[in-house]
């Protein structure tokens, strides 16, 4: 059967009550794919299943499951939203006459959705996570149960597991914990290695994600989010080399299954983050050209894809292209905060060859783009009001200097500084123009030598690894006098920066 074998041999069972083989094939497939946040593909798997067997409870669960609320999408619309509740109440109805297992599951689904307009999302997700921690302690060894419990878990607060501060949010500990377990008994679970990775992303030790990282390379070549997935712990960790590859094998993917949509716009725009930060500018400058092909179509019915045509000025920014900036037609036709990338970028291009008065307009026109942004929009993670809160002084202090004002720039400096540190936690980040790597690259060249050690360790902080910012206190290091720790740093920038096709020195900071 094609669609059983649609990812080639399926590495997930889980035994379900059916006499129809094929039936069994369709759910282990179906839970592959909600594994692998394949939503689109679990439906129409699970949908196919259940009219092999319409008898079969855990088939109608799996459809109720991949059409619910997820990690990277907590609201789904009304028509997902219903079918999610007809196939879960179905499920429940049908697994009376089932396994004990079948009935737990169903029942604790159920408690997913409602039939009311307007129900509470948050509600029925904390509801869900409740009956699913009754499931798991009815069945403590059940490596696919203790799964989705912990899933449950991080549904519950997507992409905030971890506050700023490194501590984290209730529940993020039980998750990880539980996935822990489960990977002691079953290294290669597909699903936990996944929700692992999105465990400890974030936490202070991104580094704790690392095996499960490596196991993701090649425990599902043919799923492209999952070939995707350990970039999110190598951009972490400050291996920006192998964030690039798992994008690249990623994309790969993508394209062998002609993928359009969100999931292959983010490889994309994930490699031309990765490879921006390995100093791969033409690897990233032609990423950019396919993502930009990508995504325009679906900025209209998918705003999230407006930032997502912001990337081509944030790298050129990070490469100095300044006239490639300013070649760039200022496109209507995109979304406005694109729009304000783009003006900002063209501001830092102008300031940086000496035309303040010129970069000051820019900086009026990402005011004004910015008014067209409808309220709350968002940016992966951020708002739109957060993204700017660290672009519009970045911009002044690149201005100030460009007018001969080193104490002005030094304040937007630190002003940016403090607006970036907090964003909230994305991968790729929402903003890759490090804003301590210019800063220091300020302060270096003052000869401020102090201060700009402080800087670029702090900027070292949040992007480990980061090859501009290792330049950037070697250089630091050699003028103090610092031999010792300044050989250290040189080594780790030579690896960092191994294939880069840029030269760095303290102008290009």
């Amino acid at each position: 059967m094609c669609l059983a074998l649609a990812w080639g041999q399926t590495p997930v069972h889980h035994k379900i009550v059916t006499h129809k083989k094929d039936a069994q094939e369709l759910f282990d497939q179906g839970l592959f794919e909600l594994y692998g946040f394949e939503f689109d593909d679990a439906r129409t798997t699970f949908q196919r299943a259940t009219k092999m067997d319409p008898r079969c409870a855990m088939c109608f669960w799996g459809l109720a499951m991949a059409n619910g609320p997820n990690y990277n999408e907590p609201e789904v619309d009304a028509a997902q939203a219903k079918a999610a509740f007809d196939a879960a109440r179905k499920a429940a109805r049908l697994a009376r006459g089932g396994s004990e297992m079948e009935w737990w599951l169903t029942a604790a689904l159920a408690q997913r959705f409602s039939g009311e307009v307007g129900a509470d999302p948050r509600q029925l997700a904390n509801a869900y996570r409740n009956a699913m921690r009754q499931v798991q302690q009815h069945f403590p060894k059940d490596d696919d149960i203790a799964t989705l419990y912990a899933q449950s878990i991080i549904d519950l607060r997507p992409w905030q597991l971890w506050g700023k501060d490194g501590t984290p949010a209730p529940g993020t500990e039980e998750a990880i914990a539980l996935l822990q377990d489960v990977l002691k008994r079953d290294p290669k679970h597909i699903g936990a290695n996944h929700i692992f990775i999105h465990a400890v992303e974030a936490s202070p030790h991104p580094e704790l994600g690392l095996p499960s990282a490596e196991r993701l390379k090649t425990l599902a070549p043919r799923m492209p989010h999952l070939v995707h997935m350990p970039a999110h712990i190598y951009m972490r960790v400050g291996d920006y080399i192998a964030a690039a590859q798992s994008n690249k094998a990623a994309v790969a993917v993508d394209r062998a299954r002609f993928k359009q949509g969100m999931y292959p716009a983010h490889d994309l725009q994930f490699l031309a983050v990765a490879a921006t930060f390995a100093g791969r500018s033409e690897e990233a400058l032609r990423t950019v050209a396919e993502l930009e092909v990508m995504a325009r179509p679906m900025v209209a019915h998918m705003p999230d894809a407006d930032i997502v045509l912001g990337t081509r000025p944030l790298v050129l920014v990070e490469f100095r292209r300044w006239k490639d900036i300013l070649a760039i037609p200022v496109d209507k036709t995109a979304g406005p905060v694109s729009e304000a990338l783009l003006h900002f970028a063209r501001g830092v291009a102008l300031a940086e060859t000496d035309k303040a008065d010129d970069a000051t307009d820019e900086r009026d026109a990402v005011r004004r783009s910015l008014k067209a942004v409808p309220p709350k929009d968002g940016v992966g993670t951020s708002d739109v009001d957060q993204l700017f809160a660290v672009a519009l002084p970045f911009l002044d202090a690149e201005i100030a200097l460009a007018q001969h004002d080193p104490p002005a720039a030094r304040a937007a400096f630190r002003k940016a500084e403090t607006a970036e540190d907090m964003l909230p936690y994305a991968e790729p980040p929402s903003w890759f123009v490090p804003v301590r790597e210019h800063f220091g690259a300020f302060l270096l060249r003052r000869n401020e030598l102090p201060q700009a050690e402080v800087v670029f360790k702090r900027a070292l902080i949040n992007n480990r690894g980061s090859g501009r910012a290792l330049f950037g206190l070697a250089e630091t290091l050699k003028r103090e006098g610092k031999e010792e720790e300044a050989q250290k740093v040189e080594a780790e920038y030579t690896t960092a920066w191994s294939t880069s096709d840029v030269h760095l020195t303290v102008e290009d900071l």
